[in-house]
Parts: C-alpha cells; structure tokens; sequence
C-alpha cells in the first residue's frame, strides 16, 4: 500500500525537481478553472470543491484534500493515514507517486446534486500503468536501468495512456460540501481484490472471476469518491480472467510445449525435501501463469493408484503494477527457467511413494505489451538446495518428469 508520510526529499530530489521545473513551464488548468469559478462567485459549489481539491492533489498539497473530507472520514483515518489511500490519486508505491500523479490530468463534469448529496463527474487521463511497465521491461537490456527507462518516458510523455470516468462524491454537512471518502468500504474492496488476485495466481480462474463479481456487486450498491476508478480497473482485470477461461482448450493443449528437464528432489537450505528443475517453453506464445503438479503412487501396473498431490506455481506474473521492482516478464517462446519449490506431502507419504512431476496449468500472455526479444533465465526465485546434504533414497525417491496431462 502507498504510504507518502515517510517521503524522503533525498530519494525523491531528482524526481522532485523534473515535476517542479515542468509545472513552473506550464499553469495548471485545475488552478485557471478554480480561479474563475471563484471569481464568477460560484463559492462552495460541488463543482468548485471538486476543483479545488483536484488542483491541491496536484499541487502535492495533502492537508488541503484531507481538510475537504467529511467529520467521519476523518475521524477515521489522520492525516498520516489518508496519505496512503488519497481518493482519485494513483494507487501507487511512493516512489511513484509523485511522478505518476503529475502525468495525470483531471477533467471536472457538471454536478448531479440530490439534496444532500451531489456526484461531480471527473475524466481521467493517466499512464497505463500495467502496459507501461511490461512495455519498458520488454524493451529493456540486462544491463538497462528500469527505473531511468521509466524516468525517461514519463519526461517524454512516450507511454501508454488511459482513460476513465471517475468521480467525486460529496455530502454536505453544516451547509457546506464536504468529499466522502468512506474508508470502510474502500478497505474491505482493497482486501477483497487482495484475496481475488491470490485466487487468480492459484489459477481457480472460476473462483477468481466469482471474487470479481462480488467486488463489482459491492461497488454498485453506493458509490464513494473514487469508487468508479476502481470499479474500472476490476473490470479490467476481470476481463483479462474471463479471457483466460475462455482460451483453457487452447491452454490444455498448449502443456505438452512446456518441457521439464533436469528435475530431481534434493534437500532446501531449510533442510526440508524440494523438487528442483528446469522448465522450457518449446512453443510459439507467451505464458504469465505455470503451476506444476506433484502426484505420489503406489503399487504397479494395474494396482498403482495416486495417492497424494499437490501443486505448486513456477511461473508468476503479476497483474497489477509493480512498481518496477521485479521484472514482469511473460515466459516467452524459447526461453528456459529454473525452478524449485518445497514438498508439502506428509513425511510418510514422501518416503513409501514414488512422485511424479507433470504441468498442471497455465495461463496465456494477456498484455498488449510487446514480447521480450531475450529470453532472461532464472527470473523465478526458489528455494536453494543444500550444497552439503545428499538425501538418501529413501527421503527424497527421484520425480519423474511425466507427460503433461490433456
């Protein structure tokens, strides 16, 4: 989650200074319009507040916004707090925030007022976050900077660019319009699509589009500032889940394309039983999404019955933004990764059965953003093994790479 109360003017002086040279160069057009509202004497209009507390967001002034919040959402969150979920802000690390909320342009509707309520519609135009940084990261070299790649395309203006409807939602209280920010339901979204992102990387697409709805459901019984924002990205993502489930044939027959090699069982750093390997995408497409499965038998023939399985992910991309962090590289076609993971089978289960080792599932590349050229190896962390240790038979019977199932 964002957190700007510990911002440091030292980590972010050179970011800092590029936004303040580039806002001395032009006005702000949320200032000019603010201006004249003011002098036309529209005075505490929705429309008005809405401006103003665009134009203070803009200008970096926090205690501004937070001043225009209603006496609940304030008594809810301090100011501290409100740093890290500013309504209509991105939803972004510090590090980005700044640079990020600069590239954003706010456009201010006309109210729609019902008593004591009013809604001021507002059109956003900011970076594609996601598409942008799988772009810069395809596009960069190993020795290549990410950081000073983005830095560059933000200075330029040379990145994907998107646009939604938003809005702010006000309250008037004590004959005044007041923002409602309404920090419950916001919680309980960002832990619902918390929960809804971990279900779509355990690959329980169905499970995942489900969590989705709900959230959707929940957005559309009462609006709040900034609710039409996030009701647009969750829409996003769980169109990019219903393709998914819509190409699962295609998926399925994709898996005899992903080749296991080198697999073997050995011993992890926390002296604990791991399957250890290399995965290849001998195909033509790329893949976000890889969980392998680990199946225990007994017996022979006729009488070999599985006992026990489990799954494991190997291929992990993220959805949502990462802030650069990491690579967000899809496994392209040619490229080779490590692997390793730690077994969760019972100790007796591990020691009197034989494992086999098959890919389970997998999800196709939904980004627009260009492939990679470069296969980059070992992009995937798992656990290391025990240079010391040599597991005996008996802990550790050697997985057999099977043929991926239809």
């Amino acid at each position: 989650m964002r957190n700007l109360g510990n911002l440091s003017t030292e980590r972010f002086g050179c970011r800092n200074a590029r936004i303040r040279r580039a806002a001395g160069a032009r006005p702000f057009a949320l200032v000019i319009a603010l201006a004249a509202l003011l002098l036309s004497g529209c005075g505490q209009s929705p429309q008005s507040l809405a401006t103003r507390y665009l134009a203070d967001l803009q200008q970096f002034n926090y205690p501004a916004c937070y001043a225009t919040l209603t006496g609940e959402d304030r008594a809810a969150r301090t100011l501290k707090q409100f740093l890290v979920e500013i309504p209509l802000a991105p939803d972004v690390d510090p590090i980005w925030f700044r640079a990020i909320l600069f590239s954003t342009r706010y456009e201010v509707g006309q109210p729609q007022v019902s008593g004591e309520r009013a809604l001021v519609p507002v059109k956003v135009t900011m970076p594609d976050l996601t598409l942008w940084e799988r772009t810069i990261d395809a596009k960069a070299g190993p020795q290549d900077s990410l950081n000073t790649a983005a830095d560059k395309s933000l200075e330029t203006g040379l990145y994907p660019k998107l646009r939604f409807e938003d809005a702010l939602v006000m309250a008037k209280q004590r004959h005044r319009w007041r923002v409602v920010a309404d920090f419950a339901r916001r919680d309980l979204i960002r832990d619902g699509h918390r929960e809804a992102v971990d279900l779509y990387h355990s690959q329980d697409y169905p499970k995942a589009a489900a969590a989705y709805q709900a959230l959707l459901a929940q957005l559309a019984r009462q609006e709040f500032s900034g609710s039409r924002g996030v009701e647009f990205f969750l829409k996003r993502e769980l169109t990019a889940i219903e393709n998914i489930q819509a190409q699962a044939p295609a998926a399925r027959a994709y898996l005899p394309k992903l080749v296991l090699s080198d697999v073997a069982v050995k011993m992890s750093e926390a002296r604990v039983p791991a399957i250890f390997g290399r995965i290849t995408n001998a195909g033509d497409r790329g893949v976000d999404e890889v969980r392998l499965t680990v199946t225990y038998y007994a017996g022979r023939g006729a009488a070999r019955k599985a006992l026990y399985q489990e799954s494991h992910s190997v291929i992990v991309t993220p959805i949502e933004f990462a802030g650069f962090v990491r690579p967000v590289l899809p496994f392209v076609p040619g490229e080779t990764r490590d692997f390793g993971f730690e077994l969760a089978a019972p100790p007796q289960i591990q020691q009197q059965s034989e494992p086999s080792l098959t890919v389970g599932s997998m999800a196709f590349t939904q980004s627009k953003a260009p492939l990679p050229t470069l296969a980059i190896e070992n992009l995937a962390p798992a656990p290391r093994p025990s240079a010391s240790a040599k597991p005996s038979p008996a802990q550790s019977p050697r997985p057999r790479a099977a043929p991926a199932s239809h």
